[in-house]
């Protein structure tokens, strides 16, 4: 009916409560169902509460006469933390359903709730178009949750292109700006927690891709130094940029 949008694809045994801000100031808090307000021309913002989940929210976007926006068209998307520290903005192109797909930076987990902000890019006029005269309405579609973090597998060689076997595969993130590496922290959930593996006989090996927002490293290391050792990133396994720092 009109005036509600359904949440679908939760993952079982996950809780996710969602705060729905309507224009007056006022939170309603639904499970799987956010109730607001519909009108053409409102532009609504969703608090989305995450209890240690990681992926995107996607929604169907409506102009301000109901209609969905034509697809390939371009919004500028931005989230904002809880306490308006972090901020990430992005252009998301609008898919074949009318909706778009806002991703959830994987640091954020705890941070309490996310602020969501859609608008319209005016290229002729080169200005970002905001509030209901000419806003985007969002209606809440479906949660897209990642159920695991992204795989990265490869195989090691040397410089004859053997299988080097037994090296520790480390994978890790650079808080930015502080030049440390956070080596000692194992926390599965840090932003800094290292991922380490070892090559098997044929030299291949795969880990987990550490939580992601901007640039991470994988090393190679093997106790007395072997020389140069080369990984090949096997297509398909992940999407990340990886910088390769050998050692």
């Amino acid at each position: 009916p009109e005036g509600v949008a359904v949440i679908e694809g939760v993952m079982t045994g996950l809780w996710l409560p969602v705060l729905a801000k309507t224009r007056d100031g006022r939170f309603e808090t639904v499970s799987g169902i956010i109730q607001g307000p519909e009108r053409a021309g409102d532009v609504k913002r969703y608090d989305l509460v995450l209890d240690r989940t990681r992926g995107a929210l996607r929604f169907r976007v409506l102009d301000p006469q109901g209609s969905l926006f034509p697809s390939g068209e371009r919004l500028h998307a931005e989230i904002v933390n809880q306490n308006g520290a972090q901020q990430r903005s992005w252009m998301i192109p609008v898919d074949e359903l009318g909706r778009v797909t806002v991703p959830i930076p994987l640091d954020w987990v705890g941070d309490g709730q996310v602020e969501i902000r859609l608008a319209r890019f005016d290229i002729a006029q080169t200005r970002l178009v905001r509030g209901p005269a000419e806003g985007v309405v969002v209606d809440l579609d479906d949660l897209v949750l990642q159920a695991a973090r992204p795989l990265v597998s490869g195989r090691v060689a040397d410089r004859e292109g053997r299988p080097v076997a037994g090296l520790s595969v480390l994978a890790w993130r650079e808080p930015f700006g502080t030049g440390e590496t956070h080596l000692r922290d194992r926390d599965r959930d840090s932003p800094f927690a290292t991922r380490k593996t070892t090559t098997d006989a044929q030299g291949r090996f795969q880990l987990e891709a550490p939580p992601f927002d901007g640039d991470w490293h994988l090393d190679v290391r093997q106790s007395g130094g072997i020389g140069l050792v080369r990984v090949d990133f096997e297509a398909g396994t992940t999407g990340l940029p990886v910088t390769w720092e050998g050692r």
